[in-house]
C-alpha cells in the first residue's frame, strides 16, 4: 500500500536509454531496406517477381481487377452522381468486398514472402563474407565473444529462412481463399488449406467439365499441389510442418544418439516412414542449398500466378457458371432460405439481370450454356437497369 506508482515524464520526454534503443530499432529497419536495395542486384539466384517487366505488370493488374469486379467486387472507377433533390439517397450501388480482399491477400503476401526470402539471401551473404573476412568486424572482440557473436550471426540467417518456408505456405493458403469462393462460395476459409480446396475442385469439377480439366492452368496448378519435388507444394508443407510442430531449422549433423541436440534424430524419427531419397531431400541442408529451394519455391509461385488468375477468369464464363448453380441447387442439405433468396449475374460488359430464385437462376444458367435460344428457362428473370 504504501508504493507508489511511477509516473511517466509530464514533459513527455523518454528516459535516454529507451531513446536509444528505438533509434537503433528505426537505424536496423532503414539500415536494412538500404542494404537489401544494395545487394539484391547481386543475388544469385534471383529471387523471383510476378511481373519480369513493366508492361507484364500491367497486365496482371488489368486480370487481376477484372476478376474482382466480375465476383461482384468494385470496378477500379466509381462515379457517384447524386439527384438534385436527394431523392437517391441509400440507393447507389453495392460492391461485394470479399473478392477483392481475397486478391489483395494474395498480392500481398506474395511480396511479404519475397522480402523474407531477400533477407535470408542477404544473411547468408553477410555471414559468409564475416566468415572469409573475420576482423573486419571481430578484431577488437575478446575470443569468447567472438564465437557467440558468430553462432548469432549464422542462427540469424536460419531464423529468416525459417519465416521464409512458413510465409511460402501461408501463400498458397491464400490462394485457396481465393479459389474457395470462386468454385464453392465459401468465405469461412479457416476450416480448409490449398490441398483440400483443390482437392475438392478435382473431385467436384473434374468428372463434370472437360474444359476445366483439360486447362493448361489447372494442369498446372495440380501438378505443383501434388509434387513431393522440392519445388512442389507437398514438399513445402512437410518442410512447414516440421518447422511449426517439430523442430527448427538448422543443420542436422549425423548422429544415432538420441540425446544428441542438433535434432537429427529427431528429424529420422518423424520421417522414417519416408522412403530415403524424399527423407534427404526435407531434411535441412547447407545455406546454399536452402537458399536454392526458396527461390525455386518462390519461381514457381510467380510462374503459377497467372494460372490462378486463369482458373478464377474461366469461372465467370457461362459454363462455369451453370455448372455452380446446378452443384448448388441440386444440394440436398441447402437451406430453402438460400433456395428462396434472389440473385443478380452480371455479365463481362457489364448487363446485369435479376432472378427471384436458385432454380430460376439454375435453368437460365443451362439453357444460356447449352445454347438453346428456344428454350423457355431463357425467359427466366428480367434485365436490370
Amino acid at each position: 500500500m504504501g508504493e507508489t506508482a511511477r509516473e511517466a515524464p509530464v514533459s513527455g520526454e523518454f528516459p535516454k536509454p529507451l531513446t536509444t534503443a528505438f533509434t537503433k530499432i528505426i537505424e536496423h529497419i532503414a539500415a536494412e531496406r538500404y542494404a537489401l536495395a544494395l545487394l539484391e542486384d547481386y543475388f544469385s539466384p534471383k529471387p523471383a517477381r510476378l511481373a519480369q517487366s513493366s508492361q507484364d505488370a500491367r497486365t496482371l493488374e488489368r486480370r487481376s481487377s477484372q476478376v474482382v469486379t466480375r465476383f461482384g467486387g468494385p470496378p477500379q472507377q466509381i462515379l457517384v452522381i447524386r439527384a438534385n433533390d436527394r431523392s437517391d439517397d441509400g440507393k447507389s450501388e453495392h460492391f461485394d468486398d470479399y473478392p477483392a480482399a481475397a486478391m489483395a491477400e494474395i498480392v500481398n503476401m506474395f511480396h511479404r514472402t519475397r522480402r523474407s526470402v531477400c533477407r535470408a539471401q542477404m544473411l547468408l551473404v553477410g555471414t559468409h563474407f564475416l566468415h572469409q573476412d573475420p576482423d573486419i568486424f571481430l578484431a577488437k572482440m575478446p575470443p569468447e565473444v567472438e564465437k557467440d557473436f558468430l553462432d548469432s550471426v549464422d542462427s540469424s540467417f536460419w531464423e529468416q529462412a525459417e519465416i521464409a518456408y512458413i510465409r511460402l505456405a501461408s501463400y498458397w493458403d491464400r490462394v485457396g481463399q481465393m479459389l474457395d469462393f470462386a468454385f464453392f462460395s465459401i468465405r469461412q476459409f479457416e476450416r480448409d488449406g490449398f490441398t483440400a480446396v483443390a482437392d475438392r475442385i478435382h473431385t467436384n469439377f473434374g468428372p463434370m467439365d472437360s474444359v476445366l480439366k483439360a486447362m493448361p492452368e489447372w494442369k498446372a496448378i495440380r501438378a505443383f499441389q501434388t509434387s513431393e519435388k522440392e519445388d512442389g507444394l507437398k514438399w513445402l508443407l512437410r518442410r512447414r510442418n516440421l518447422l511449426v510442430h517439430s523442430l527448427y531449422l538448422r543443420p542436422l549433423h549425423d548422429s544415432s544418439v538420441p540425446t544428441d541436440d542438433s535434432g537429427a534424430a529427431l528429424f529420422t524419427s518423424e520421417f522414417n516412414h519416408l522412403e530415403a531419397s524424399l527423407r534427404s531431400r526435407l531434411a535441412p541442408g547447407s545455406p546454399t542449398q536452402e537458399i536454392e529451394r526458396l527461390n525455386l519455391q518462390l519461381t514457381k509461385v510467380a510462374e503459377l500466378y497467372p494460372a490462378v488468375l486463369g482458373l478464377c477468369e474461366y469461372l465467370c464464363n457461362s459454363r462455369c457458371l451453370c455448372i455452380w448453380a446446378v452443384m448448388l441447387v441440386t444440394k440436398h442439405n441447402l437451406p430453402e432460405s438460400e433456395r428462396d433468396r434472389s440473385f443478380v449475374v452480371t455479365n463481362p460488359v457489364g448487363k446485369k439481370r435479376s432472378f427471384d430464385k436458385l432454380v430460376d437462376l439454375a435453368q437460365w444458367a443451362a439453357a444460356n450454356a447449352l445454347g438453346k435460344p428456344e428454350s423457355e428457362w431463357l425467359m427466366n428473370g428480367r434485365d436490370v437497369e
